[in-house]
């Protein structure tokens, strides 16, 4: 077999492969007395009998394989960055590598539990790993950037999938990771503390590329994607914590659909564990809104920096005595005619870095 590869005058390149088989057992039928021949190729002859195997050849390269399943090739040369492998995050990076992302680096502390199973990308074959010695087999719990990458791998070829498992603060701090080499950062974190923190940091690094911040609400009732440091415009986190005479709102964000001054996380009896109440079904919904704005900023088509929402249904919200906020009350389009206006003109982060 071998490959001659042809360049045109374009930088177009084409590649041609010449390949042989062997053929065995090729001689006359077992009814034809005349003295053997041997012929140029079995397939000139009626009278041969020989023994042939078909080969079945499928494409396995990029160029085919990722337009066929909607991806697009001009993002295999991008490099994302996703903070946040939780139920959120681990989706993103799923639909990030199926839209054509094949440079991916995860960052996530945390390692998987149980009772993330029925809301994350990952399942229960990725709780534990087994470490045998000389005398038994001990099983540890795996991190869930471990299991992301390995389930990611398992399914994709020709992806590149790199990961941390420390806290994004521990990598910034030890100067352990430049986020000034990657073409997008995602931050699915779902902890306004940090994520502020994440936001002034990055708006004072020189040549940054543009940021997505995503979260969503509980018991369904909506999730949102905020895209900043695009195109030197104007529009960030911190704009959300401030009101409307540009003041700190106690961190409650504006872009919130359930009123202000709400508690929301839920007691297991019995173990003390706090969560906060949401399904798969948001978790995928919230990530789908946020990796078409990934999309969108890599390919040039999201100029700007919008606030994205998605609205769920409120009637189990309502049913637990939740308060909605007015935001929610607005229709679709509503919220996506209001994309922009979100923007403080005030913010200390972003307002004098805009047009």
């Amino acid at each position: 077999m071998g490959i001659y590869k042809d360049r045109a005058a374009t930088n177009t390149k084409r590649f041609t492969t010449t390949f042989g088989i062997e053929l065995s057992h090729f001689h006359n039928l077992p009814n034809d007395k005349r003295k053997s021949n041997i012929y140029p190729h079995p397939l000139n002859k009626n009278n041969s009998l020989f023994d042939m195997t078909p080969i079945s050849i499928q494409r396995f390269d990029k160029g085919y394989i990722l337009p066929r399943a909607g991806s697009n090739s001009t993002l295999s040369d991008k490099k994302v960055l996703l903070i946040g492998c939780g139920s959120v995050g681990s989706h993103i990076a799923l639909e990030l590598v199926r839209a054509g992302v094949m440079n991916l680096t995860l960052v996530d502390k945390d390692l998987f539990h149980i009772e993330n199973v029925y809301r994350h990308a990952l399942g229960v074959s990725s709780l534990y790993e087994a470490v045998k010695n000389k005398e038994n087999e001990e099983y540890y719990s795996l991190p869930k950037v471990i299991g992301l990458k390995r389930e990611i791998e398992s399914k994709f070829p020709y992806v590149i999938v790199k990961c941390h498992q420390d806290s994004i603060e521990e990598l910034i701090v030890g100067k352990m990771i430049e986020p000034t080499e990657y073409d997008l950062i995602v931050i699915a974190l779902g902890n306004p503390t940090i994520e502020l923190y994440l936001n002034d940091y990055f708006h004072n690094l020189s040549n940054c590329p543009p940021v997505i911040f995503t979260w969503l609400e509980a018991l369904g009732i909506g999730g949102h994607a905020i895209l900043t440091k695009n195109n030197n415009k104007a529009g960030c986190l911190n704009c959300l914590y401030l009101d409307t005479s540009g003041l700190k709102t106690d961190l409650f964000n504006r872009a919130s659909f359930a009123a202000a001054r709400q508690f929301f996380g839920k007691i297991i009896a019995g173990c003390g564990s706090v969560f906060t109440p949401y399904g798969s079904m948001d978790a995928i919904s919230t990530a789908i809104l946020a990796t078409r704005l990934a999309t969108d900023t890599l390919l040039g088509r999201e100029v700007d920096c919008p606030l994205l929402s998605w609205k769920g249904e409120s009637r189990v919200f309502l049913e637990h005595g939740y308060i909605l906020s007015d935001r929610y009350k607005l229709n679709n389009e509503t919220l996506y005619s209001l994309r922009y206006s979100y923007k403080k003109d005030q913010c200390e982060v972003c307002g004098i870095r805009g047009d």
